[in-house]
């Protein structure tokens, strides 16, 4: 959860969820699940204290079943250095 910022919106197929009140369980469920995730590459774009992230995916699940995706994030430097 150190990733995210308070305000943070994370849609996923189930719904839009926001803040780490909500995030944390649907991160959870996903280890929880025995779900195992490899990214296969990963692209940024950075400007200023903005960077646009995309992450190629494969999600395969506890039946052996894989989902590929794509995912993008916006990140923010923080003061400190670091990316929310």
């Amino acid at each position: 959860m150190a990733l995210y910022e308070g305000d943070t919106v994370f849609p996923n197929h189930h719904g839009t969820f926001r803040g780490p009140e909500q995030i944390r369980p649907v991160l959870q469920g996903n280890l929880d699940s025995g779900a195992m995730i490899e990214f296969d590459r990963q692209t940024a774009f950075e400007t200023g204290d903005l960077a646009l992230v995309q992450n190629a995916w494969t999600l395969t699940n506890s039946g052996g079943e894989k989902v590929t995706g794509v995912s993008a994030e916006i990140a923010k430097k923080q003061s400190d250095g670091t990316w929310k």
